[in-house]
């Protein structure tokens, strides 16, 4: 029996652009998950109350925001890196650029949506990539403002036809791409028949997740898109309880999401609960926010990854991102090298 710790780093709500982006200090969310043999886990967490008095923690809590946890980062984490070894612990780590969430959804709803492909195409590798070129594009190519615009409307439930088709032309004049162009006129061209299609007005929509007191659509929140790719990740492995940090407002949607990915109750296997009680989400806690801060200061300077989480990084990671930065931060990886070069052939 194994036990997985979920816990996120970077959530800053429904995205919102008002001349500024509500995540431009933290554009980035991590969603870490430590993976743990139940028989290891009472050792482990004698260790991680012996960490947190050899460095006087407050409240014997291991949280990267606290300033003594920040203070001995490099060290605690090195004593991190032993502990893996020791109690054979794995980490699988989901990191996603918020602002490429944003232009992927616009990919999947404006410009190569599902309900005009048949499903085994969409489903392919080629169409994987293709969407992943689009949202590229978008990423690199579109107005925060129009940005902006879209996650606003999704995120108002509304299923207004005039207004996505008014989104959508905006969206080919910032393009300014022939064949962007092209895959949108269709799209539009379905959306506005969709009667005739027999098209249910919804299906052209994000599918909409409840909150706490509000709605959001699953497209535009970073961390149910990471937490499906956890699910997938893990989806081999048997015999397994996954214990995620409380997190009352997104509780209800990821319940939802894994009842509807293993087809099967989630009670017994998805737990939420208060991470002060639970060592193993301090855990993911501390590691999360650790390759949050490590990453973001990776993107927007020229330093250099720590050697000691290089091997984490390239092993552990799965980074949701425009090509550039996959690029840069697995430079070995020669998957990524190709797509990066067929991008930039594809819209040259």
């Amino acid at each position: 029996m194994r036990t997985l710790f979920i816990d996120e780093s970077g959530k800053t709500g429904s995205q919102r652009y008002t001349g500024e982006w509500n995540f431009a200090n933290q554009p980035y969310f991590v969603l870490c998950g430590i993976i743990i043999d139940n028989e290891n886990i009472e050792s482990l967490n004698k260790w991680i109350k012996d960490l947190c008095s050899m460095y006087k923690i407050q409240g014997r809590e291991l949280k990267s925001t606290k300033s003594t946890v920040k203070k001995n980062f490099h060290e605690i984490i090195i004593k991190l890196l032993e502990a893996q070894k020791k109690f054979s612990y794995e980490l699988i780590v989901e990191i996603a650029n918020k602002k490429f969430c944003i232009a992927m959804m616009i990919s999947n709803y404006c410009i190569f949506p599902y309900y005009d492909i048949d499903e085994d195409v969409y489903n392919s590798y080629e169409a994987n990539f293709l969407r992943r070129c689009f949202a590229n594009y978008v990423y690199e190519s579109v107005s925060d403002d129009l940005l902006g615009e879209y996650v606003s409307f999704f995120d108002s439930g509304q299923q207004d036809i005039s207004k996505l088709q008014t989104l959508c032309e905006k969206l080919i004049t910032e393009c300014n791409n022939d064949t962007i162009k092209e895959y949108i006129d269709e799209t539009i061209d379905s959306f506005t028949k969709h009667d005739k299609l027999g098209l249910s007005l919804h299906n052209v929509f994000p599918l909409l997740d409840y909150y706490k007191g509000g709605i959001s659509p699953v497209a535009v929140c970073p961390h149910i898109n990471s937490f499906n790719n956890i699910l997938n990740r893990i989806k081999s492995i048997q015999d397994i309880e996954i214990i995620h940090d409380e997190i009352s407002d997104l509780e209800m949607a990821l319940r939802k999401d894994f009842e509807n990915y293993f087809n099967n109750d989630s009670s017994d296997i998805l737990k939420f609960k208060k991470s002060d009680e639970v060592f193993g989400l301090q855990l993911s806690d501390l590691w999360g926010g650790y390759i949050r801060e490590t990453v973001q200061k990776f993107f927007s300077t020229e330093d250099s990854i720590p050697d000691s989480i290089v091997e984490i990084l390239q092993t552990n990671v799965n980074l949701v991102a425009p090509f550039s930065e996959q690029a840069k931060l697995f430079p070995n990886n020669l998957e990524i090298a190709q797509w990066e070069e067929s991008y930039k052939d594809f819209f040259r």
